[in-house]
């Protein structure tokens, strides 16, 4: 847990200790690979038990890398049959 001589160079400004006070103290990890597409967004499908509900296209602000809420990333609503996601929806 946090950054020791085996877990290489970091360049983020955190200190690693994610997992500190364990789950009592809120502490999580995601544990995923940077995908350098982020800058063109993600899409959440919200659904209701089988039933598409809602499409949001999360994107990061201009410069940024994360389309997490609070960053400044923008959040784009669309119904459940919205044409631009028609391929994805279909193959969902």
């Amino acid at each position: 847990n946090g950054r020791t001589g085996l877990s290489g160079q970091w360049t983020s400004k955190g200190v690693g200790k994610y997992l500190e006070g364990g789950k009592a103290a809120g502490g999580m990890l995601v544990d995923q690979r940077f995908c350098p597409r982020i800058v063109e967004g993600e899409l959440r499908y919200n659904l209701i038990g089988p039933d598409l509900v809602g499409i949001i296209h999360k994107k990061p602000k201009e410069g940024g890398i994360s389309a997490v809420g609070g960053t400044g990333s923008i959040y784009t609503y669309y119904g459940p049959k919205e044409k631009r996601f028609a391929n994805l929806t279909k193959n969902f």
